[in-house]
């Protein structure tokens, strides 16, 4: 897979502008936020940009999408702390709805997908290494945004995580 790079805003995606941006790549992938105070309330920003992307994507026959979502969403909820559930109910609980909704849209995409729900980001000087787990179990948490994109770009030159969701965090002690 030859690596370019292409930004495109969620503007695009809003106005279903995104078939130019597809046009030609090999994969997509997805990282949409929104500002703490907007993540309280009803956004869409996650679940429509995708669904609009999703649709650029099948036209220009592009097939592999990874689409960074949020530990705490859907499943993961349940591997989550005491603490951490509070501030997913109260601070981000609007996002979190429209990320469930982003993370339905892309499983029944019918695209060689992946679902990369890293927990809590940090500024810090990435490593290379994570711990990448598929289903339930605890996450060692944080992990440098650095480590996230080492995961991406791993995950896009291979099959091994295609149609599954990742749940991500700094390597396991000993490891």
């Amino acid at each position: 897979m030859r690596a370019r790079r292409l930004l495109a805003t969620t503007r695009a995606y809003a106005n279903n502008r995104a078939d130019a941006a597809v046009h030609g790549q090999d994969a997509a992938v997805v990282i949409l936020g929104v500002s703490f105070a907007a993540a309280r309330k009803h956004t869409n920003v996650f679940s429509q940009g995708t669904r609009n992307l999703i649709t650029a994507l099948k036209a220009a026959g592009v097939r592999r999408l990874i689409v960074v979502s949020s530990f705490g969403v859907g499943d993961s909820g349940q591997d989550a702390g005491i603490l951490e559930r509070v501030f997913f109910a109260l601070v981000v609980r609007g996002a979190y709805a429209d990320k469930d909704l982003q993370e339905q849209a892309v499983r029944e995409s019918g695209l060689d997908y992946t679902i990369v729900r890293p927990t809590r980001l940090t500024m810090g000087p990435g490593t290379g290494r994570y711990t990448a787990r598929v289903g339930p179990g605890p996450i060692p948490s944080p992990i440098a945004r650095a480590d996230v994109a080492r995961f991406i770009l791993d995950a896009l030159r291979t099959r091994e995580y295609v149609g599954k969701t990742v749940s991500l965090g700094k390597p396991e002690k000993g490891r």
